[in-house]
């Protein structure tokens, strides 16, 4: 009786199938804005305390 072994060969090869371009636009844009702006500042005494003032920059309006 003759016994005979089967022995799968696997092999995985990476090989290139299309080519893709790849570009990036940088575009700019202004953008006009009005409004009220108002400024707040925030100073700390000795003891810790906040002291908050506003002000308003654009008294006018």
């Amino acid at each position: 009786m003759i016994l005979a072994e089967e022995v799968a060969d696997v092999q995985k090869e990476a090989f290139v199938r299309e080519e893709v371009r790849v570009q990036k636009v940088i575009g700019k844009e202004n953008v006009e804005v009005q409004q009220t702006v108002r400024r707040k500042e925030l100073n700390v005494d000795s003891d810790t305390t906040p002291i908050v003032n506003k002000t308003n920059r654009d008294s006018s309006i």
